[in-house]
């Protein structure tokens, strides 16, 4: 090999390196920033993880309070019924009562025109 050819593949070579060397900082400077994306998307994560746990939290509350208030519902509809129960008993023995006193005046009506 000629001197001439050892200082081309000299060249070529050193040409290679420094191709390599850029695309080795390429390829750090892209590492890096997929790091930090996968940082942030971590500390995303767990805010959204957070989240989670207080929303879960507040469902289960609103849960008990819906379960609460359907048991309170279902207890007054209980005792409206049984107060709807007694209404109808007073109003059907007061127009037994009416019925008795309609009677009652009809008996004397007739008795006086009779």
């Amino acid at each position: 090999m000629t001197p001439e050819e050892i200082n081309r593949t000299i060249e070529f070579i050193l040409q290679i390196q420094a191709r390599i060397e850029v695309t080795q900082e390429k390829h750090t400077e892209t590492l890096q920033k997929h790091t930090e994306t996968l940082q942030e998307m971590a500390v995303q994560g767990k805010r959204i993880a957070e989240l989670i746990v207080i929303e879960s939290r507040r469902l289960d509350e609103a849960q008990r309070d819906n379960k609460a208030a359907q048991a309170r519902f279902e207890a007054w509809e209980k005792r409206n019924d049984a107060w709807q129960n007694r209404h109808d008993g007073w109003q059907n023995r007061h127009d037994e009562l009416m019925r008795e006193i309609r009677n009652g005046i009809n008996r004397i009506i007739d008795r006086i025109g009779g």
